[in-house]
Parts: structure tokens; C-alpha cells; sequence
């Protein structure tokens, strides 16, 4: 059965369609893929198997801790640090050994067909077999990252490069290594080796519409997570803070934050710049958020500074302000008794204010 006639069956499932082998003095090798395509980013198994076709038993024996190498396309190897010491593999009469090795995807395969070589270091190599690299399944509209899976489909998650293709690029600021952790069989987004002052962090770069963010996070013991919007020019155009986390490795609480503006970049920032960030079950959402005219803040600037104002409708308010939105604090600002505005002294210059509108 070819690929395009498991397509129209309807097959679900993971086969070798296709392998090549090679007879040594002593062992046969093969390679194969553990599927037949592939989205750009899925986790890519590749499987060299020695095969002991005699009665006696084999023993194979490398002088390095690398045992096996793949090639793709006959262009890439993985470079790889090996360890300069002797291992073995002992393969019964008549038994087989199979290794798996995933592709990192540092080199990028893009939609076509493409071939695999595998080799059994020293004893003989196999193939070219052939596989397909399917176009990313993108669609509009909202969109979930589990951090487990690529959005839409059942395929395991293999390099953030997956969402790459649907227009949102993860990073952090001054740090490196980032990356999918797993925990308990859970997939999430873990900030890596940070640099400071900046400290640890993450972020989510946006090439698609966004104007409301929704997730899961986790940090230090007793930290919390502010997670930040901002527009096309940098500016703040909304935020959320989390929860104190109260366990290690386990996520709060969703935070979530809306706009009427579309979100460029979003940020996950510690309370504690020392504090590890980690965030889950990110949810997209491609809508404007509507504004409640009742609740609505208007700011325009005036002589002798800046006037905030609020409908009169709103009962119980309490405006606050702040020059640090990610560590706060929140100060109330008090208006004349009686009066839905007032006018704020213009900030420093090099200083930002924000302010909000407190309804109970």
C-alpha cells in the first residue's frame, strides 16, 4: 500500500513503508521512519535496525558512544558530541537491535519529499529511504498551543518551528535555551539559561491577528506571572497578573487579557526576575475584544497635563496608577468628590504612567 492509497483508506496508524538493508559480514542493517509524512516541526523518528541473520550470537563494539548516524537528503548530519569511550551491542542469534533517533530539525525541511541514510558506525549503512514533509495544516481564527501537539491535528510536537508556521515565534530576552519541557507526560514552554538584569522571561512574536491571550503559567515557589501585550510600536496595551504559584512545576490558575487593538508581542515577566517562567495551553483569540462603554477610560492631553475621564454611570470607581506595570504597585489617585475625572502632572522625561479604572 502506497502513502496515497492509506490517505483515501482512511489508515490511522504508524508503519514502515518503505526500508532498505544492507548485508555485512556479520549483520544486516536497515532504516526507516516511523511514519510516511510529516507536518514541518512533528516529531521525526528515524530507526536504524542491525539485524543478526546467523545461529551464533553478534557482538558489535564502537570505540565512541555513537553508535548510529543518520543523514538527510545526502546533505545533513547532526553534529554531535560523542564521548571517546568503548560501548557494545550484543545481538542474539537470529535477533535484531533497533536504535531511534529523532531529528532536532536544525536542519529545516520544508514541504516535498525528502530521503533518509542510516549507518551502524563501522559496520555498514542503508538506504536512501524516502519520506514527505506535508504543508502545515495553518488555519484563521483562534488557535490553542499545548506545547504537546500541532494545532489541528493528533501529530506530536517536535520543534517550536511548528508554530513558527502558524505565525507565532517564541523567544526570550538576553537568555537562550528555552524550550518544551515535559513533565509528568505534559508538554509546556520553559524559559532557559537567562542574563541579567534582564532576568527570565519569555515571549510570543505575532504574525497572525491576535487581540486576546489566554494561559496557563508556573513559576518559583510564591512568585507570580505578569503577562503583557503590546502593540506594533511597543507600547503596553494590556496586562494580567497571576496568582502566587504555590507548588513547583504546577500551573496556576489562567491568566487572560483582551484588546480592541491587535497584540504584536506578548511577554511573561517574574515577580522575582531570578524566578523560572513556564507557560501552557496558550489560547489565541483572532476577535476584537468589544468596549463596555460603561466602564471605558478617555485620556487626552490638556494644559497643565493629562485628563482621565470615565462615564459618570460608573459607581464605586477607583482609579490607579502606576510607573512599573510588571512589579506595580498600584496607587489610587482620588478624584474631586462628586467628578468623573481629573488631570494628572505629565510623567518625567524617560517615565511612563499607566493608569486603570477599578470598578467593584
Amino acid at each position: 500500500m502506497n502513502w496515497h492509497a492509506a490517505r483515501k483508506a482512511g489508515w490511522v496508524g504508524v508503519i514502515v513503508l518503505a526500508s532498505t538493508a544492507v548485508t555485512g559480514a556479520a549483520i544486516e542493517v536497515r532504516v526507516a521512519t516511523d511514519k510516511p509524512a510529516y507536518f514541518p516541526g512533528e516529531e521525526l523518528k528515524i530507526l536504524v535496525t542491525a539485524t543478526n541473520p546467523s545461529a551464533t550470537v553478534v557482538g558489535l563494539t564502537f570505540m565512541t558512544s555513537r553508535q548510529v548516524v543518520y543523514s538527510l537528503d545526502g546533505i545533513y548530519t547532526p553534529n554531535l558530541y560523542y564521548a571517546p569511550v568503548l560501548t557494545g551491542v550484543t545481538i542474539p542469534p537470529y535477533g535484531s537491535y533497533t536504535w531511534t533517533l529523532v531529528h532536532d530539525w536544525g536542519y529545516r525541511l520544508q514541504p516535498g519529499p525528502h530521503t533518509v541514510t542510516g549507518e551502524v558506525v563501522g559496520y555498514g549503512g542503508a538506504g536512501p529511504v524516502a519520506f514527505t514533509v506535508l504543508p502545515s495544516p495553518v488555519v484563521p481564527g483562534d488557535v490553542l498551543f499545548d506545547f504537546d501537539h500541532i494545532p489541528g491535528t493528533d501529530a506530536r510536537l517536535g520543534h517550536l518551528l511548528a508554530y513558527e508556521e502558524w505565525g507565532v515565534r517564541f523567544g526570550m530576552y538576553a537568555g537562550s535555551h528555552y524550550g518544551v519541557q515535559t513533565t509528568d507526560g505534559n508538554g509546556w514552554l520553559s524559559s532557559g539559561v537567562c542574563t541579567y538584569p534582564t532576568g527570565f522571561n519569555l515571549f510570543a512574536k505575532l504574525e497572525r491577528p491576535v487581540y486576546g491571550a489566554t494561559a496557563k503559567i508556573t513559576a518559583g515557589l510564591n512568585m507570580s506571572i505578569t503577562m503583557l501585550a503590546r502593540d506594533s510600536q511597543s507600547n503596553v496595551i494590556a496586562s494580567a497578573t497571576s496568582a502566587a504559584v504555590t507548588a513547583l512545576y504546577q500551573f496556576s490558575e489562567p491568566v487572560s487579557l483582551k484588546t480592541t487593538q491587535p497584540i504584536a508581542i506578548l511577554e511573561w515577566w517574574p515577580s522575582d526576575a531570578r524566578s523560572l517562567v513556564g507557560i501552557d495551553d496558550l489560547y489565541l483569540e483572532a476577535t476584537p475584544s468589544p468596549v463596555d462603554p460603561a466602564v471605558a477610560l478617555t485620556v487626552e492631553r490638556v494644559a497643565g497635563g493629562v485628563k482621565v475621564a470615565w462615564p459618570e454611570a460608573v459607581a464605586n470607581q477607583g482609579l490607579e496608577m502606576t510607573s512599573d506595570l510588571v512589579n506595580g504597585p498600584w496607587e489610587t489617585v482620588t478624584p474631586a468628590l462628586g467628578t468623573n475625572s481629573l488631570v494628572l502632572p505629565v510623567a518625567p522625561a524617560g517615565e511612563a504612567r499607566f493608569v486603570r479604572l477599578r470598578v467593584e
